[in-house]
């Protein structure tokens, strides 16, 4: 096998992977990584959309699951069995990145270890995102020390970690940072 047969088959190869790591950072929002990372992130939703598409086609055809062997005998031809695997891997991978972004939003891997008393770390990206998350944080007071104001309201959205950080407080009650004097009341800041 040459090496462009190869890095086409490759290609090919890692199409369900790429679907589910899209449809998965579309879900979690982007978060800067190395590139490796997001190439190791790939790989395993690849190998994962095969194994899960795999069993339904040993289940339900009679054919079996070729297509993890086009990567490395050069005999077996990409022909439209094999297509037709890794179409039915790219939809397997929609699911699976709804499930990794569920364990990703409730941070199950997290959860788990502060259970088995593992780690205690909270999973979020930093305390902004952690403070947001939490349902118990509705109404915040910020504070603005180069214009001495202060801002009471809820918090209806906030900006993705990596990102300026940014909140759209409702029902705003705007005071004095210095004095605490009310200034103003707003529906949204």
């Amino acid at each position: 096998m040459d090496i462009s047969s190869f890095l086409i088959r490759v290609i090919f190869l890692v199409i369900p992977g790429v679907v589910t790591s899209l449809l998965y950072r579309s879900l979690r929002g982007r978060i800067k990584r190395p590139d490796w990372e997001a190439y190791l992130e790939i790989l395993v939703f690849s190998l994962i959309t095969y194994c899960v598409a795999g069993v339904f086609f040993w289940v339900f055809s009679d054919h079996g699951f070729t297509a993890l062997q086009a990567l490395y005998d050069d005999k077996l031809p990409i022909d439209t069995q094999v297509v037709r695997e890794i179409v039915g891997s790219a939809i397997a991978g929609v699911p699976i990145a709804f499930v990794a972004s569920y364990f990703d939003q409730y941070k199950v891997i997290n959860r788990t270890g502060k259970w088995l008393r593992a780690t205690r770390r909270f999973g979020d990206e930093d305390v902004w995102d952690y403070l947001h998350r939490s349902p118990n944080v509705i109404w915040v007071c910020v504070r603005d020390h180069k214009v001495d104001l202060a801002y009471y309201g809820w918090v209806e959205a906030y900006s993705d970690p990596y990102k300026a950080r940014e909140l759209l407080l409702r029902d705003a009650r705007v005071f004095r940072n210095s004095t605490g004097v009310h200034l103003y009341d707003s529906t949204g800041i």
